[in-house]
């Protein structure tokens, strides 16, 4: 067993080999945060939707270290490849170069950690076993993730690795920002989709029957994943929509509960997220009516041609750049999302080319506190009428609205 351990580690670590470096490609954003934090103590989490680049992210930041430390200090593991004993593989990789953990520092990188079952308890002996030794590992949503919480409580540092933002598909396709290229970016937030020209309904599809008919299947033994489809591609019709379970029982047959279990099972894999009728009482926004969008806009791509109307792909971009847990509803009257640490500023989305003061119609009959009223709009909007009081803000800027909450 250990001298097949020691034969997969071989085969994934082609960087011990002199002179051997992996394709790098673009860096993220976050990849400096990263980078930062990789000398400290702490084990790195970095998960995220699929595809999203995490193992791009793993193999750059090894490229960088073989420039300051011995290539065979640089420990590389797949689970998605073989589902390696951490405990045996890292014994295995002590044997094959004769090494002493406890001696200068060693990097372990592990790549879909959630695929091992037992990786928490296993991880978290090494950790406490091995002080020189630095932990990065990832993986795909926060499937098999969040157990990990609880055995790694104050070890770990995590790192949500998102979408590309607009900024960086720039960067990645060279392209100038126009309203036309970022319609097209919303399309296109993968960076695979972004550096090659292929047909994004036929990734996504791919991308999404892997997570519910792999990956949910795989972790959580479900016996109807094709109900989970249709429930996500409900969503992706029509994002920010207002499910009641009621309905969605009725029409697929099933109980309110497993509808519930199953959207549960979607957010944890990234493919939609849950926004909360804001209410003062915490128990009444937990009960009441919630939106559901699909995590990032490209997962819409899913249900071309029956794209949604570029409103609800702006709706749902806003969503993901505001991480928005909470929208404002009452008798009709909305407001698309209400954010701020005090929950305190209101955000109104308009995909229109033209704005007039009925577009702030949602905030006058509002009666919260609002410190801060901000219409986010298209890139090219005309502003015909502008409402006192109110901020516009294009809606490639909307990263501004977090610094501000910073």
């Amino acid at each position: 067993m250990r001298e097949q351990i020691k034969e997969r580690l071989v085969e994934q670590n082609p960087h011990w080999t002199s002179g051997y470096f992996y394709e790098s490609g673009i860096k993220r954003d976050v990849y400096m945060d990263i980078k930062a934090n990789l000398h400290d103590k702490l084990i790195l989490v970095l998960y995220g939707p699929r595809r999203v680049g995490k193992t791009t992210l793993l193999r750059q930041i090894i490229n960088d270290l073989i420039s300051a430390v011995e290539r065979h200090r640089i420990l590389y593991m797949s689970l998605d490849a073989y589902r390696f004993d951490l405990i045996e593989a890292l014994r295995a990789y002590r044997e094959l170069f004769s090494l002493d953990l406890h001696q200068g520092s060693f990097f372990v990188f592990i790549d879909e950690i959630q695929k091992r079952e037992e990786w928490d308890e296993e991880l978290k002996y090494l950790y406490d076993t091995f002080s020189n030794v630095h932990f990065v590992v990832s993986g795909s949503s926060s499937l098999g993730l969040k157990k990990g919480k609880q055995t790694l409580a104050g070890r770990t540092k995590t790192f949500l690795i998102k979408p590309l933002s607009f900024l960086e598909y720039l960067r990645f396709t060279g392209k100038t920002a126009t309203t036309s290229v970022f319609n097209t970016y919303l399309l296109r937030q993968l960076p695979y989709l972004a550096l090659y020209d292929i047909d994004p309904k036929e990734y996504i599809q791919d991308l999404v029957q892997k997570a519910i008919f792999g990956d949910l299947v795989d972790t959580y033994q479900i016996k109807e994943p094709e109900i989970v489809e249709r429930i996500f591609r409900l969503i992706a019709k029509a994002p920010g929509q207002i499910l009641r379970l009621t309905d969605i029982s009725q029409e697929f047959g099933i109980n309110r509960n497993t509808i519930s279990r199953y959207l549960r099972y979607l957010e944890e894999t990234l493919l939609i997220r849950k926004v909360y009728n804001y209410s003062r009482n915490i128990r009444k926004s937990e009960i009441k009516s919630k939106k559901y969008y699909p995590f990032y806009p490209t997962l819409s791509a899913y249900v071309l041609p029956y794209l949604p109307a570029l409103g609800y792909l702006y709706e749902t971009e806003a969503a993901l750049k505001l991480d928005a847990e909470y929208f404002w509803r009452e008798r009709n009257k909305e407001i698309d999302f209400i954010i701020g640490e005090d929950l305190d500023v209101g955000v109104e989305v308009k995909a229109g080319r033209r704005l007039q003061r009925k577009a702030c119609k949602g905030f006058w009959s509002c009666p919260l506190s609002l410190r801060r009223r901000i219409i986010v709009h298209a890139p090219d909007s005309e502003i015909l009428e502008r409402c006192e009081s109110i901020e516009y803000l294009p809606i490639t800027e909307i990263e501004s609205i977090l610094k501000e909450r910073q």
